[in-house]
């Protein structure tokens, strides 16, 4: 029963770290309007120590694709927990 509970509770913070890494990915379209905003420093301190050393590995190509790297990593993470706890 517990291991539901944990399950639930890691998948929710897997989908709010999700969800916060799209918003950085629609603020970076905006970068003036979101860059001084409280919201947007928040959204950034809580992405930039996952996006930063994948952007280190990634070769400058002019576009940044850490958010993408970052979304599978997300699903593979969640996928190997959720299937240890469900199991």
């Amino acid at each position: 029963m517990i291991r539901y509970y944990i399950a639930i509770l890691l998948n929710k913070a897997i989908k709010i770290l999700y969800i916060t890494v799209l918003i950085r990915c629609v603020f970076s379209w905006f970068p003036y309007k979101y860059r001084n905003n409280s919201f947007g420093k928040i959204v950034y301190s809580i992405t930039e120590p996952f996006l930063a050393p994948i952007r280190k590995m990634l070769p400058q190509m002019g576009i940044d694709l850490s958010p993408i790297i970052l979304f599978m990593i997300i699903r593979l993470i969640e996928y190997i927990i959720m299937s240890i706890l469900y199991f």
